[in-house]
């Protein structure tokens, strides 16, 4: 998909596709949050800053990378945002 690898996302939506995934909000320091979850029988800890925007394509590949998913399997969890990913 070249530079539409990793799609960037706001908090919001990246919390969306965290339920998705059945994460749970575990607690708030500052203006992070902390998600936890399992996936693929691991537990996994995700850590969303509450920032106005988008993150950058960076930050949403380490955000993907951490959870252990591809970002087929990642921006599939959420309708919209797969929309969005695979333009369909």
């Amino acid at each position: 998909m070249g530079s539409r690898t990793y799609l960037p996302l706001s908090p919001d939506e990246l919390v969306r596709v965290l339920k998705a995934f059945g994460f749970a909000y575990k607690r708030t320091t500052g203006s992070h949050e902390q998600w936890e979850g399992v996936i693929k029988d691991v537990r996994r800890i995700s850590t969303v800053q509450r920032i106005k925007g988008e993150y950058s394509t960076d930050r949403m590949k380490r955000l993907i990378d951490n959870l252990g998913l591809t970002p087929e399997e990642f921006y599939r969890a959420d309708s919209k945002i797969s929309k969005r990913y695979f333009g369909r």
